[in-house]
């Protein structure tokens, strides 16, 4: 589905359920099983009842989480291009702030030096489905327009070894780096992938957040500047 993103504090809810488990539904269990020694053969009803009821409020509590969740913006629904955007549409059409980074290849590059040409940025991580579905796109991106003329580059926050063994497995075309401290607004995305295009002056134009296919990345590219990439 285009538009579909990971959300980074999605995780939260998680923590919460998990939190739930040992503080309040592993007790439950073990009283459950507690109460199953001192009960005869002929009634077992009760403790089947108490097992049941103690597995269902887990299954009731998950849902109360995840709505509550989704309410508080916890988790990320991001499953339309018009809202993908999220708290990054400010940012479009103005300045994008400059940072330098070193590449896997150990090339050093920045924001500054890549003006003079679009640039597509891709904030991304390996264990991120989305982000793994989108690869492919970028490869095919950096083969249909050559170097002199689009600047693609992907960024992530993890290991470096993690993200180089990824690269290699991918055979990815274009520059990777791993940096964490990026300033706003590419450091402070809320879901992944989030896809930034900036146009050869140094403004962004666009920014995608969640999963889009190879065509939709490649209009992008041309309204960048509003003209096909020669």
């Amino acid at each position: 589905i285009s538009g579909q993103s990971f959300s980074i504090p999605s995780i939260t809810y998680r923590v919460i359920l998990l939190l739930w488990y040992f503080c309040f539904g592993k007790s439950q269990i073990k009283h459950v099983k507690a109460k199953q020694t001192v009960y005869t053969k002929k009634s077992w009803v009760r403790p089947v009842a108490y097992g049941f009821l103690g597995y269902v409020s887990i299954f009731i509590f998950a849902i109360v989480a995840t709505l509550l969740s989704i309410a508080m913006g916890v988790i990320d629904l991001n499953l339309n291009q018009e809202s993908s955007q999220g708290s990054h549409a400010e940012w479009i059409g103005k300045k994008s702030p400059d940072f330098s980074l070193e590449t896997l290849d150990g090339d050093f590059v920045s924001l500054h030096e890549l003006q003079g040409k679009p640039v597509v940025l891709d904030i991304w991580a390996t264990w991120c489905p989305p982000c793994r579905a989108e690869i492919p796109h970028f490869i095919e991106l950096r083969n249909a327009y050559p170097n002199s003329e689009l600047a693609i580059l992907g960024v992530s926050r993890e290991k470096r070894a993690t993200v180089e063994s990824f690269v290699r497995k991918m055979e990815v075309n274009y520059p990777i780096a791993v940096k964490e401290d990026l300033p706003a607004p590419f450091g402070a995305v809320s879901a992944i992938p989030t896809t930034f295009f900036i146009d050869e002056k140094g403004y962004i134009k666009e920014v995608f957040q969640g999963y889009r296919d190879y065509e939709t990345l490649r209009k992008a590219v041309v309204g960048i500047d509003g003209d096909e990439i020669e």
